[in-house]
């Protein structure tokens, strides 16, 4: 029986320490009274403190927020280099590729390619042995009897 006496209440409670628990009793009655809700509003007067909005954007986009999701947009969003019609901006660019055997020595070719932005299509792509402006406007006239020449280009 020693052991449950122990166990007992000693009459120092949060009510009857220096200052009491005034903040959580405010609280509580301030809950009893309001209806229930999703979330509880945070008292401004009692925490004031803002958060700041390049954190809680840098927050939001860390949980894959966008825009768009949040409700903000409700356009579908583009992309700097998309466009709307076909033949509107092609994108021309070269890229190292694979070495080939001309006479008897292995040479690095470079693949020269222009690309339509709004279709993703490729245009024109051809492999050569330089990388310089005047190939690149070979690559750019190639397609101009097939296609129709673009709005602009890059």
């Amino acid at each position: 029986m020693r052991f449950f006496d122990t166990l007992a209440r000693t009459g120092a409670s949060p009510q009857h320490w220096p200052g009491g628990d005034a903040k959580g009793d405010r609280a509580k009655k301030g809950a009893t009274l309001q209806k229930p809700r999703r979330h509880q509003p945070v008292p401004a007067e009692m925490y004031s403190a803002s958060v700041p909005r390049a954190t809680l954007y840098r927050h939001l986009k860390a949980a894959g927020a966008t825009r768009l999701k949040l409700g903000v947009l409700k356009q579908k969003v583009r992309k700097r280099w998309s466009r709307e019609h076909t033949h509107d901006l092609w994108l021309g660019d070269f890229e190292e590729g694979p070495y080939v055997l001309s006479g008897n020595e292995l040479q690095p070719t470079h693949l020269s390619a222009f690309i339509d932005c709004h279709s993703r299509y490729i245009v024109e792509a051809r492999y050569y042995l330089r990388q310089n402006l005047d190939i690149l406007i070979d690559t750019l006239i190639r397609p101009f009897p097939s296609t129709a020449p673009p709005v602009s280009f890059i």
